[in-house]
């Protein structure tokens, strides 16, 4: 006569077979993640799980910041970007092989920055309770000359960024 399983053998062995299913599946889902991911025809943005994390085609983007963001390749590519907008749409164009538009975007976006950190460095300046008239008045020159140049480049990159975004570059040949 052939022997009965218990209860609990047959519960351990649906358990163990549950786990084994679920590890095949959890293997399938990262292999098909990484094959959509590493399509350069048509690059997604996923959020991945942890802290505002996104995977922008082959590229991961990590928020630093309030406003900084980090885009990455493995070991090729490493930009600090302080546009979110701009670093998708380096990601893209740069998996996309259109380089010459991909490096305006850097251009545009460190210009920004260049110029807010201007901006904070003068507001500081001003704000200083110890600063002679002479001292106050350059400083006040130079941050009304700051925030001019800051209006026009956040103005030039969120044209270049709404121009790419309703054009959709990244689908035109080159």
């Amino acid at each position: 006569m052939a022997k009965s399983f218990t209860k609990n053998e047959k519960t351990l062995a649906g358990k163990l077979l549950v786990d084994v299913a679920f590890k095949r599946a959890e293997t399938w889902l990262l292999d098909e993640f990484k094959h959509i991911r590493n399509n350069s025809e048509y690059p997604v943005i996923i959020p991945l799980p942890g802290n505002n994390s996104w995977a922008v085609g082959r590229y991961q983007l990590d928020q630093l910041g309030n406003h900084m963001w980090h885009l990455h390749d493995g070991d090729r590519i490493d930009y600090t970007f302080y546009n979110k907008k701009a670093a998708i749409l380096y990601a893209i164009l740069t998996q996309k092989h259109q380089y010459k538009s991909a490096d305006s975007i850097v251009k545009l976006d460190q210009t920004v920055a260049k110029q807010k950190d201007e901006l904070v460095f003068f507001s500081s300046k001003i704000s200083k309770k110890n600063i002679d008239a002479f001292d106050l008045q350059l400083y006040e020159t130079r941050y009304t000359d700051s925030k001019v140049k800051y209006a026009s480049a956040r103005e030039e990159l969120e044209k270049t960024l709404n121009h790419a975004k309703y054009n959709k570059v990244w689908e035109q040949p080159l």
